[in-house]
């Protein structure tokens, strides 16, 4: 029992910084989680083109931590009722989202096509068609997300009036 406590002790540093401090290393996290996430994918998609098909279980590792990376973000977002800073969770953003990823996804399918066979139209058709596909799958997706989300901010809404009634 006595470990324990022990441990205890020691998770339980003192934060010795002030609020300003704080906020601007919460803005340097914010800053470097951001650039880290984008530069990981940016990495993946530039390996994707440069590796040969068989060459993908390379990029295993880097793709389990984008992955991990993404479903904290959005599971911890959603747990606590945030959506964006700037974006609201509308059809019309859901859109855009999604063409844009289709649109990166097609090029890249483009290009590995391109690279594989050297035919510009059948290559042209697996990145329309991937196109499509990607962004068919990511409105669904990001639509899906969006009721959740809402259902989440109603959910904690009801929640704090609740608690607001009971202290009254």
């Amino acid at each position: 029992m006595k470990k324990g406590k022990e441990w205890m002790k020691w998770m339980k540093w003192k934060n010795r910084l002030d609020e300003m401090q704080e906020q601007k290393l919460l803005k340097l996290e914010h800053n470097g989680f951001w650039i880290a996430y984008f530069g990981l994918a940016v990495m993946l998609f530039v390996q994707i083109l440069v590796y040969e098909p068989e060459e993908y279980h390379y990029l295993l590792g880097e793709w389990l931590l984008f992955m991990c990376l993404s479903i904290y973000m959005v599971g911890g977002c959603i747990r606590n009722g945030i959506w964006d800073r700037r974006l609201s969770p509308t059809p019309k953003v859901n859109l855009i989202g999604s063409l844009i990823g289709g649109v990166i996804c097609g090029v890249i399918q483009f290009a590995i096509s391109y690279r594989s066979y050297q035919k510009f139209i059948g290559s042209m058709a697996a990145g329309i068609f991937v196109f499509f596909f990607v962004s068919v799958l990511c409105y669904a997706v990001m639509s899906f997300f969006v009721a959740i989300y809402k259902k989440r901010v109603e959910k904690l809404e009801n929640v704090e009036e609740e608690s607001e009634d009971d202290t009254k």
